[in-house]
């Protein structure tokens, strides 16, 4: 039988001459000597491996021998420099002086000192000051009487807040005021004239204005304000006659009334409240004015009835 085999001397290896008596001993059928064949290439492949893989393994040692360090050479040095070290005394910080600690204050003997105390004010024992609070005016409700020959003027300068003036029938002129017949500046003054209405008659003199105005006192019936009232004034019989101005005018008064009272030839106004309030004028009659015979002006709340106004140019 011939074989296949081929050798390769390069190798060094006897393993031809090996499988060439596991030849010999074969049979000569072809089939087997493949099969041995194929088996022979698996085995010399397999130790072509190992050898390789073994000289690489021995190549790769060697080589790490020479580069790595020498560990125990290594350790002696470093243990002999420790001892070197350790022979030498060790160094000790300075340790800095302590700082001297102030001795602690003394504690004072002295008692302490409590803020005085102001004593409590004492309470008053008087009765509390109430403030005085004014008196309501005072009305005294005399009488005073005034005969023919007698002046209503001066009456009326002696009488008190809440007075009447009795005036007996007559013709009186009263020369005291050059601009008013009768001039009242008193709260709550009566005028009443005794006997049937107009018989107690009141004429102008001289260069008087108006018959009888009621003010308070400083304001005049040219003024157009005044910083007081007069409080209550009424009228009652009167005939007042012959004046340039007006007859009966009130002004700043409240609560007045006008009772019964003839207004005769007053060339201005006759009976004439102005600038006054809660007042009533109740059958009165006024004739022969130039103006009105019957005049309300800027007053609230008066109330006029049962008058009789003629011979005038309006009668408002």
């Amino acid at each position: 039988m011939s074989t296949n085999f081929d050798t390769n001397a390069a190798d060094g290896i006897e393993i031809d001459s090996i499988f060439s008596s596991a030849v010999a001993y074969g049979t000569a059928d072809d089939a087997n000597n493949q099969r041995r064949n194929k088996k022979y290439r698996q085995v010399k492949s397999l130790v072509f491996v190992s050898t390789a893989v073994v000289a690489v393994i021995f190549g790769w040692t060697a080589f790490s021998g020479m580069n790595q360090p020498n560990y125990a050479v290594q350790g002696n040095e470093m243990m002999e420099r420790n001892l070197a070290k350790s022979t030498k005394a060790p160094t000790v910080p300075a340790t800095a002086a302590p700082v001297a600690t102030a001795a602690p204050f003394a504690k004072s003997t002295k008692a302490p000192t409590v803020p005085a105390t102001a004593a409590p004010f004492a309470k008053s024992t008087k009765a509390p000051t109430v403030p005085a609070t004014a008196a309501p005016v005072a009305k005294s409700g005399k009488v005073h009487a005034v005969r023919n020959g007698d002046s209503i003027q001066d009456a009326i300068d002696l009488a008190e807040p809440g007075d009447t003036i009795k005036v007996w029938p007559g013709s009186y002129t009263e020369p005291a005021s050059p601009k008013y017949g009768l001039r009242i500046t008193k709260n709550d003054i009566k005028l009443v004239a005794k006997g049937k209405p107009g018989r107690v008659r009141l004429l102008a003199s001289n260069v008087q204005e108006t018959g009888v105005y009621a003010a308070p006192d400083g304001c005049e019936y040219e003024d157009t304000s005044c910083d007081d009232v007069l409080q209550g004034f009424s009228i009652k019989g009167f005939s007042v006659e012959g004046f340039p101005a007006n007859g009966i005018q009130t002004r700043w008064v409240d609560s007045f009334k006008f009772q019964n009272c003839y207004s005769v030839d007053n060339l201005n106004n006759g009976i004439h409240p102005t600038l006054s309030s809660n007042g009533s004028i109740v059958g009165c009659k006024s004739h022969g004015s130039l103006a009105a015979g019957l005049s309300v002006d800027g007053s609230v709340d008066v109330t006029a009835f049962d008058n009789e106004i003629y011979n005038s140019t309006t009668g408002r």
